[in-house]
């Protein structure tokens, strides 16, 4: 990347885990010692873990279908330990395991250059998150970095998963107008800016992104702290 190239980037948006947050196979294998302990499931850990990801295989190609309906990481889950309960023949409670991986991954530690890199890298560049995540576990994570982040967008906020465009949409859309809200009923689309005063730039990618805008509230200065 040439000086040149550096010079126009505006927002560097970030992953979170295994980029900002260690991800290691060392968490999800102690994970599922506990779960196997717990359930006293009649294959070893790492057995169970590999069985697990047959199930977790499925539910990662179901995400990139286009116009395929939304399932959380909680919801994907928890059918990959019903597959991996059914193949041991084994009981016990798939929710309760999936949200067991849910809340241990909420507790994942940040890299330790990770609050330095960000720290160098926020004096220069918009910073943001945009991560496929359940909110979950992401926010609790957030929630460690010492940055202000200038967006955070998982794909439970956005109904869908990366690669597909629309959690990249949604942070650029944060970082243009800091906050807006766009109610659609039938042919009619109508934003509200609230107290943003939105360039050209903005204005242009939500022309082109929703097309037919019939109304759009803009903030103006008056005595109030609303748009009108």
């Amino acid at each position: 990347m040439n000086n040149n190239t550096m010079g126009k980037i505006q927002v560097v948006l970030f992953d979170m885990f295994n980029t900002l947050a260690n991800n290691s196979t060392e968490f999800w294998s102690a994970e599922f010692d506990k779960l196997v302990n717990q359930y006293n499931i009649s294959v070893n850990a790492e057995e169970f873990w590999n069985i697990w990801r047959e199930g977790d295989k499925k539910f990662s190609h179901s995400r990139i279908i286009a116009d395929s309906d939304f399932i959380s990481y909680l919801d994907g889950w928890t059918n990959s330990f019903e597959y991996a309960l059914t193949q041991t023949g084994d009981k016990g409670n798939a929710g309760a395991m999936a949200q067991d991986c849910i809340d241990d991954l909420g507790k994942r530690p940040l890299f330790d250059e990770t609050d330095s890199v960000l720290k160098a890298l926020s004096q220069n560049y918009t910073i943001g998150i945009a991560s496929n995540a359940d909110n979950s576990f992401l926010h609790p994570v957030i929630e460690r970095i010492k940055i202000n982040l200038a967006v955070v967008v998982s794909s439970e906020d956005v109904q869908s998963y990366k690669p597909m465009p629309d959690i990249f949409e949604e942070s650029l859309i944060g970082n243009l107008i800091d906050s807006s809200l766009v109610l659609e009923d039938d042919d009619v689309t109508a934003i509200n800016f609230n107290d943003n005063q939105p360039d050209e730039n903005a204005c242009s990618f939500l022309k082109n992104r929703f097309k037919n805008i019939d109304l759009a509230m803009l903030n103006y200065n008056a005595a109030g702290p609303y748009p009108s």
